[in-house]
């Protein structure tokens, strides 16, 4: 039996990818002294890559974000991977609970999360706006 059992994480994602695409769900980049309270100090040679934050109506947070994973197959050789992360916490970015795929969670959950944090970064950096402006 899962842990994770009744934790409904992709359904959760495809909520936010709903409101996050009708702007029910604004985001922000979290800052840079908060990025490091985001993930579990034994997630090795890794570094936060574009982190996004939300608050519900309670100022319960939601973070999207994705890490660059250095991944050694020899001594020095090694490759960058990237690991999408939820991680819910309280307003001052305490006490985060993180699940990526180190967590038991689907293969469909990174790949749904992935979609989610390229969703936040195109309405965060306002890139329809951007191409509608382009040639004015």
């Amino acid at each position: 039996m899962s842990v994770y059992e009744n934790l409904d994480l992709n359904e959760f994602v495809e909520k936010l990818v709903n409101a996050t695409n009708t702007d029910k769900v604004k985001w922000q980049r979290v800052l840079k002294d908060k990025q490091m309270k985001l993930v579990d100090r034994s997630t090795n040679y890794t570094t936060i890559k574009d982190p996004f934050y939300s608050k519900n109506k309670q100022g319960e947070v939601v973070v999207v974000g994705k890490l660059e994973k250095k991944v050694y197959y020899e001594e020095d050789q090694y490759y960058y991977d990237d690991i999408y992360f939820l991680t819910f916490t309280d307003s001052f970015f305490n006490y985060p609970t993180t699940f990526s795929d180190q967590a038991e969670v689907s293969l469909s959950f990174q790949i749904e999360l992935g979609k989610l944090h390229r969703l936040i970064q195109i309405k965060t950096n306002k890139i329809k706006e951007k191409i509608d402006n382009w040639f004015d």
